[in-house]
């Protein structure tokens, strides 16, 4: 599964270029890849996001490093483990990078593609191993949680609902108690 997410993710990638999708139509933005680091079970990507304001020509460059990891429940370095069953699996797709105006720099900036080919990917593996894979469900890992308990112990929220939530201007909450979490770094 891993080897197929790497794979797609890798294409989807090289062959991504887009031009103004932002709500700012007076800028142009590309996207490159500057690193691509794999093991057996996670992947290290890190993309640069190169905009030019249209109006000026001033060009400027933020970093956004994305980490996926798929991992057991009784792996040491799975995130939300303790939330497991033995017979599931974690993939953990996280992304680091610049936050302002709402984490546009981070979606823009690769993530929101990475989280489209993983989907993909995953879907195109259920297709093709049916009896290798049970039920696949996204989830969002509590970044309030990360910063407060050891990673094992933090909780997950489903994404349809935390999207419902931010649909309907609700406030979002997860199993531990964290409140007020910021929609835009969610989903």
């Amino acid at each position: 599964l891993m080897l197929c997410i790497m794979t797609t993710v890798l294409k989807d990638v090289e062959n991504y270029s887009f031009s103004s999708s932002s709500a700012d139509s007076n800028k142009d933005s590309v996207l490159k890849m500057k690193d691509f680091h794999c093991w057996k079970s996670a992947f290290l990507l890190e993309l640069r996001l190169i905009t030019t304001q249209a109006t000026t020509g001033e060009r400027t460059q933020s970093r956004v490093e994305i980490f996926a990891h798929l991992g057991a429940a009784d792996s040491e370095s799975c995130v939300a483990s303790k939330m497991m069953t033995d017979s599931m699996r974690r993939l953990a797709v996280s992304a680091k990078g610049e936050v302002g105006s709402g984490g546009c720099k981070i979606w823009e900036g690769g993530y929101k593609l990475v989280l489209q080919s993983v989907e993909r990917a995953i879907n195109e593996y259920k297709s093709q191993h049916s009896q290798d894979c049970g039920k696949v469900e996204r989830e969002i890992v509590c970044y309030k949680c990360l910063t407060r308990y050891h990673h094992d112990a933090a909780a997950t929220l489903n994404y349809e609902r935390v999207r419902d939530k931010t649909n309907r201007n609700e406030t979002i909450r997860c199993q531990r108690g964290c409140i007020g979490l910021d929609s835009a770094a969610l989903c």
